[in-house]
């Protein structure tokens, strides 16, 4: 993941000083890389505080802790992989927008 979100931060930024593109478009990146990683930690502490949660718990009631537990930190899992393939997706569009745009101005002159 670390390989593309540099690779997706040079192109946004090289796309973004392209005349017309918004600005905010250079920032997309390291929001898809902010929530991955988000979502990484989430899983990490969600499955940590499962873990922890058990230790004290009488032997009939752990499982029902750990599987709380569990299914806590992949529902935080799903919820930042969403977030990082809607603004994905936007990334894409705004891209191939711009690509577009720039490619008819430069056939028009």
């Amino acid at each position: 993941m670390d390989l593309l979100a540099i690779g997706l931060a040079v192109w946004a930024r090289v796309l973004s000083r392209r005349e017309g593109a918004p600005k905010w478009l250079a920032y997309l990146p390291y929001f898809i890389a902010l929530t991955f990683i988000g979502s990484l930690g989430g899983t990490l502490l969600g499955l940590r505080h499962a873990f922890v949660s058990v230790s004290g718990v009488p032997a009939d009631q752990k499982a029902k802790y750990l599987s709380d537990g569990i299914a806590a930190a992949m529902w935080i899992t799903v919820y930042g992989l969403g977030v990082d393939a809607v603004v994905l997706v936007v990334l894409i569009v705004m891209t191939t927008k711009l690509k577009r745009a720039v490619t008819s101005s430069t056939l028009a002159e």
